[in-house]
């Protein structure tokens, strides 16, 4: 008779208990702050337009 060996193999990934996933969300959260407190004032700050106004306007009707 052949005699069956069995060998049983475990991950070391297995033993983290989702440390791995943990990081993860908690570099997501970097970065989505960072987004949100950098990101979105450098957007609103372009998408307004330049405007540039005189500081004297000339009314007179009577040029010559």
């Amino acid at each position: 008779m052949a005699d069956h060996v069995i060998h049983e193999h475990h991950d070391a990934t297995a033993d983290n208990s989702g440390s791995g996933f943990l990081v993860g969300m908690i570099l997501l959260a970097v970065v989505l702050f960072v987004l949100f407190f950098y990101g979105l004032p450098l957007l609103q700050s372009a998408a307004t337009p330049q405007v540039s106004v005189p500081s004297q306007i000339d009314v007179n009707l009577n040029q010559k």
